[in-house]
């Protein structure tokens, strides 16, 4: 019987799955190094705005320069 029930239950509901849990790792791990960039931040600079964090994985361009938007997009 459970042979009969592993044969109708298709491999890429499995695979599926395993892909959903990897990108919601990753979202979390984003957010605590994103957190703990703030606070590092904080902590040097009391009651100042924390500047945006610069991308660590991805070096193409980007729409934010320096803080700002680019005056080619105002």
């Amino acid at each position: 019987m459970a042979s009969y029930l592993w044969r109708k239950y298709p491999p890429q509901i499995f695979h599926s799955n395993g892909y959903i849990c990897a990108f919601y790792t990753g979202v979390i791990g984003s957010a605590i190094i994103e957190q703990l960039y703030k606070e590092k931040y904080w902590e040097e600079h009391p009651g100042e705005a924390v500047p945006l964090m610069k991308p660590k994985f991805y070096g193409g361009p980007w729409k934010v320069m320096r803080g700002e938007v680019p005056l080619t997009i105002k």
